[in-house]
């Protein structure tokens, strides 16, 4: 065998140093009111240990400020609380959390919980990326790739679950041995480009600015795969807006970072004369 065979093994040795990416807890910038508010209610709910609307409030912004053990602790209250009345969301909303507090790993408990979410909607995508990062933390890409596939197939492609799901696919697909590109998302498109030709100059400029944005905002919301930042960036050049085309490949740098993703980004910065 020659050199060149053994280039698609060593790719994925090095993919398989690189840990799948689950959700990490950050320091969260806030307001000193903002701080106290939160302070004050995380005294006041466990004097009224009945009070449902108190813990739905407490587990909401200790997530928000990446306290995600308490914000754990207080979503199993409202379940506890609910009773059968719990829905869907509500539980899968604890596994977020738990999930996030574990430094994104997905705990025996979390998959038990994770069966019995699919096993009441089998094309949940919450519930499949969770099981698809089980299985990429347990050294099963080809098992990973199977529920990512069917998150990204069946579930909304801005919802975050789904963009984690597409963040991470490629990987896993080049470790199971597939060959797999992504389905387009929304955004400006070979089409909405020819379409745009034919406006006058500033329709042409809103329209593709409007795109623009909106990739933007989904990616500051939830995240995205490499393609997405890699359009942004590329978007942006072209739109003459290169300090907020560095801005998000220096951005990019710290997300990607260590992932053979990141060469794709680059490509997209050098492109658009922000590389350097």
């Amino acid at each position: 065998r020659g050199f060149a065979d053994f280039l698609p093994s060593l790719y994925c040795e090095s993919l398989k140093s690189v840990p799948f990416q689950g959700f990490e807890a950050t320091p969260v910038q806030a307001s000193q009111d903002y701080l106290d508010m939160v302070a004050q209610l995380r005294a006041a709910v466990p004097e009224r240990p009945e009070d449902l609307t108190g813990w739905e409030l407490l587990s909401r912004h200790e997530a928000a400020l990446g306290n995600y053990a308490a914000a754990a602790r207080a979503q199993e209250r409202v379940i506890a609380l609910k009773g059968a009345a719990a829905t869907f969301e509500d539980r899968l909303a604890l596994v977020d959390r738990m999930v996030a507090a574990a430094g994104g790993l997905v705990s025996a408990d979390v998959e038990t919980r994770l069966t019995r979410l699919l096993s009441e909607r089998d094309d949940a995508a919450g519930p499949l990326y969770y099981m698809g990062l089980l299985h990429a933390q347990t050294d099963r890409p080809d098992l990973a790739f199977r529920y990512w596939k069917r998150a990204i197939e069946q579930g909304d492609a801005t919802a975050p679950h789904v963009a984690l799901a597409r963040a991470q696919i490629p990987r896993a697909a080049a470790l199971a041995g597939v060959d797999y590109s992504l389905p387009p998302l929304p955004g400006p498109s070979a089409a909405d480009i020819e379409a745009a030709g034919e406006m006058a100059p500033e329709d042409r400029e809103g329209m593709i600015r409007g795109m623009v944005e909106g990739l933007a905002d989904r990616l500051a919301g939830t995240g995205g795969s490499a393609e997405e930042w890699a359009r942004l960036i590329g978007a942006l050049g072209v739109l003459g807006e290169r300090e907020r085309a560095a801005a998000i490949w220096a951005e990019a740098q710290q997300v990607f970072a260590g992932t053979p993703d990141l060469d794709q980004i680059r490509a997209a910065a050098r492109e658009a004369g922000v590389e350097g």
